[in-house]
């Protein structure tokens, strides 16, 4: 806020701004004061256009001058003036000859945190809300994961049991009896070296009698070649009675080729 005062020191009816010399800015009459928000850096640029100038002076909030700063006699040039302090909140410039121009002003509030505003108690039970159903949405899935893993397990388990089961019923199976019957008939065969010794062993002693045969086997070589010339010399093995008639055949009068 800007208050600017006349050579009476009475506030003049309005601020007004000029220019004068090529220059633009507030007219700051014989005084002017400028209050604003605590700080701890101010920056005034001015001009003026007398040798006398202008000088500035910083306040705290218990109105003690914390900071003085002065322009040099140099006419019709910006001059910026700086004031540092902690806690301004009020800057008094003194203007001896009316003749100054306030340019620029600014005053920083750096250092200082902005106190965060509270929440509104609609946004906190939302969030409180959205916390809840996140909460119950783990659990959720937690416990399907735990339902899913014992599952698995259980089933694991069972099928291993079938399995230990089946093998011990496929070892406790006892073995057919016909299986038995036959291997009780199935003798060893004798070694190699046994047959080289004694090669014309009967029959019945080299291997079991086969399924079917009848007779007395031939104790030697010469009875079983005989026995053989005797069945390879018999008559055809159709007999003359079993042969079909082929004197009619469609084939009667044909020329043998």
């Amino acid at each position: 806020m800007f208050h600017v005062f006349d050579h009476t020191g009475a506030p003049v009816a309005s601020t007004s701004i000029v220019e004068w010399g090529g220059r633009r800015g507030l007219n700051a009459g014989f005084r002017t004061e400028i209050t604003f928000s605590s700080s701890d850096k101010v920056e005034l640029t001015v001009v003026h256009f007398n040798p006398r100038g202008a000088a500035a002076t910083a306040y705290n909030t218990h109105g003690i001058s914390v900071a003085n700063a002065m322009t040099t006699p140099a006419e019709q040039v910006d001059q910026t003036l700086t004031l540092a302090g902690a806690a301004i909140v009020r800057v008094v410039l003194n203007c001896p000859q009316n003749e100054v121009l306030i340019r620029r002003f600014c005053y920083s509030t750096k250092g200082k945190e902005k106190p965060e505003k509270p929440e509104k108690p609609e946004k906190l039970e939302k969030l409180e809300k959205l916390e809840k159903v996140e909460k119950l949405e783990k659990l959720e899935k937690v416990e399907k994961l735990e339902k899913v893993e014992w599952k698995e397990q259980k089933e694991r388990k069972d099928n291993k049991e079938q399995k230990d089961q089946k093998e011990k019923e496929f070892k406790e199976k006892p073995e057919p009896k016909e299986l038995k019957e036959r291997d009780k008939g199935f003798q060893e065969p004798k070694p190699i070296k046994e047959i080289a010794e004694n090669p014309f062993q009967s029959t019945e002693q080299m291997q079991p009698p086969q399924p079917g045969f009848t007779g007395d086997v031939p104790a030697n070589i010469e009875e079983r070649l005989a026995r053989l010339e005797a069945l390879l010399g018999q008559s055809h093995f159709i007999s003359e009675d079993l042969r079909p008639d082929l004197s009619g055949g469609a084939t009667k009068y044909e020329e043998d080729r």
